[in-house]
């Protein structure tokens, strides 16, 4: 028996209304994987984070509890790949007493490391003078004076007061006269975490060294040779006649402590922290400079 056109027809509208609908869940369900697996990646990107946070924190705690709970010296800890659970973390540390201080090093250690960065701007006489002016400008207590200014000294009636110097090695932008790239190069050798402000030669880098007035660089790889001997401190100062004022061979109570913290093959993050040790009642230690 054959069928009739009337259902012929009625019969291919049902076979198009299910295909649309078919097309439809098709696309729906398409979409919603997408939502999902955006989600999750989503979840799966805020747990790197917070295993990267994880990892970071611990390598400053331990870093920490080797320099000032069982007192190693940086070389030692310098390098120190730790392995966790939630990923690795590398520490890099230093002593900060192997930098300039810009706020305590003498004009004529300021000067040959302005000369040694390739500073053009400024004669190096110039730029000494120019930190030395900054870090011991006054301003008034009602409120900072202009960049540039540098303020007489107060009298008996003044309102004047001496400020910290540099917070930052960040504020060399601010000194006039120099350059930002001038800034940038010296960024990588002074500090503002050295307040004796000489410089340790048993933990200072090369590039240190060589900014020392009068170094040469066949007597700067002489003492990096020497630190590695057990009685390299006393064999390095009598080479050092020349700059004997503005060296020392003891560490100080600030370092550098730079992490890497890895998670699987791709998460990763770097981080770096200024720590001082703290008094016990406080605080295991302080941090005193953060980036990352």
């Amino acid at each position: 028996m054959r069928a009739s056109p009337r259902r012929g027809r009625r019969d291919g509208f049902i076979l198009v209304a299910v295909l649309g609908v078919m097309a439809l869940l098709a696309s729906l369900l398409g979409g919603t994987t997408v939502l999902v697996r955006a989600a999750f990646e989503g979840v799966q990107a805020k747990s790197d984070d917070l295993a990267l946070d994880g990892l970071v924190r611990a390598g400053l705690d331990l870093a920490a509890y080797e320099l000032y709970g069982l007192k190693l010296p940086p070389a030692l800890i310098d390098g120190q790949e730790i392995r966790l659970d939630a990923g690795t973390v590398t520490l890099s540390v230093t002593d900060e007493a192997g930098r300039i201080d810009l706020n305590g090093a003498a004009p004529i250690l300021l000067a040959s490391t302005y000369q040694a960065v390739g500073g053009r701007s400024l004669r190096p006489e110039a730029f000494a003078a120019r930190v030395v002016a900054w870090r011991d400008r006054y301003e008034p207590k009602d409120g900072p004076a202009h960049l540039g200014a540098a303020l007489r000294p107060p009298d008996g009636n003044a309102r004047l007061h001496r400020r910290e110097g540099f917070r930052s090695i960040g504020e060399l932008r601010w000194l006039p006269g120099i350059t930002a790239a001038e800034a940038e190069a010296l960024a990588g050798l002074v500090t503002v975490n050295n307040p004796g402000g000489k410089v340790d030669v048993t933990s200072a880098p090369l590039a240190v060294l060589l900014a020392l007035p009068g170094m040469q660089a066949p007597l700067a790889q002489q003492i990096l040779a020497l630190r590695r001997r057990p009685d390299g401190p006393d064999r390095i100062l009598p080479l050092l006649k020349a700059q004997g004022d503005v060296v020392a061979t003891k560490g100080g109570g600030a370092h550098r402590v730079r992490l890497e913290a890895r998670r699987g093959a791709g998460a990763l993050r770097r981080a770096e922290a200024v720590i001082t040790r703290a008094p016990a009642k406080l605080a295991p230690y302080f941090v005193v400079e953060w980036s990352g």
